[in-house]
């Protein structure tokens, strides 16, 4: 089987039954990567004993660092990286067989890209399929890629990034501080930094799952999603102007006031509501999301079926 001049990075933490078919998707790349590196990130010593059974299998290289999340955790292993490119994937996360050959494929025809972007697939727990993301649609035109995950319209998109590793050192590997969005402020460096290639097709697949990262129950980005919008905002502010930087900062009020109404926090959703209409003069967004509001409380489950994780969070929360 051919190598390629790449290295695996993983971040992991206690979910071990996701990682063996994750591990599996690598191992059965048609382009084997030169080493796969798994960070560890504080899991609880029953999941450690598991990892170093799953280890024994699959012959990754094991960090083990106190929890720190997975920004610190990629930054790791990226850092660790021996070989010219890397490839981040999410312990969780599956590869097409031909991933790693066309995205190498893709860098080579390129030359000098410090990116490569494959599409990516959604589906759940049950391998059922629930979107694509056409990644490509933005080939030539880095900037709208840039806008784009400014303003969080990209989803499950880490897995299917392949980059020079040299390229991510420049951009200064993903901010610590940042526990929500980190790989979208990684993203948005690192498109500055050289051209981005693009392969037009599914090659990754992202899992959605009540025990993942940002789909959990659990999850402290659910209820704290202002905090870390703003983080990321102001890691990114150099890259924008002060008029992108604001409608993106509407976009994320609107978002969170939508939680909000499926947590069951109405009145929260409608202040903020409010003063982002007073604020920016919008006002036919903001009204939607008001009336919203408005009738879930006549009908609390009116927007369930927009992420059932917060919906189950507000249930359990009675």
């Amino acid at each position: 089987m051919a190598v390629g001049r790449i290295s695996v990075v993983i971040p992991f933490y206690n979910n071990i039954d996701k990682l063996v078919p994750t591990l599996e998707s690598v191992h059965a790349q048609s382009l084997a990567p030169a080493e796969v590196i798994l960070v560890d990130d504080g899991s609880a010593p029953a999941a450690r004993d598991r990892l170093r059974a799953v280890q024994r299998r699959f012959g990754f290289a094991l960090i083990e660092q106190p929890n720190q999340g997975p920004a610190v955790a990629r930054s790791t292993g990226i850092r660790a990286a021996r070989h010219d490119f890397v490839a981040l994937l999410d312990a969780d996360d599956l590869w097409h067989p031909d991933k790693l050959l066309r995205q190498q494929e893709a860098a080579d025809a390129a030359g000098d890209a410090a990116l490569v972007v494959c599409n990516s697939k959604t589906v759940d727990a049950s391998g059922r399929f629930l979107y694509e993301n056409r990644f490509a649609r933005f080939a030539g035109d880095p900037e709208a890629l840039s806008s784009a995950v400014l303003n969080n319209r990209i989803y499950s998109i880490t897995s299917a990034l392949f980059f020079r590793r040299e390229a991510a050192l420049q951009a200064g590997l993903m901010n610590p501080a940042l526990r929500y969005r980190e790989d979208h402020a990684f993203l948005i460096h690192l498109i500055a930094q050289g051209a981005v290639a693009f392969v037009d097709a599914a090659l990754s697949s992202r899992v959605v799952h009540r025990e993942g990262y940002s789909h959990a129950e659990t999850s402290p980005h659910i209820l704290e999603k202002d905090l870390w919008d703003e983080r990321f905002f102001q890691d990114v502010a150099h890259r924008f102007g002060p008029r992108a930087l604001a409608e993106a900062r509407a976009l994320a009020r609107q978002h969170t006031a939508r939680n909000d109404i499926i947590l069951g926090r109405r009145g929260t959703a409608i202040r903020s509501m409010l003063r982002l209409a007073l604020s920016t003069r919008q006002v036919v967004r903001p009204g939607l999301i008001v009336g919203a509001a408005l009738a879930a409380m006549v009908r609390p489950g009116l927007l369930d079926a927009r992420d059932p994780a917060l919906a189950a969070r507000r249930k359990a929360a009675r």
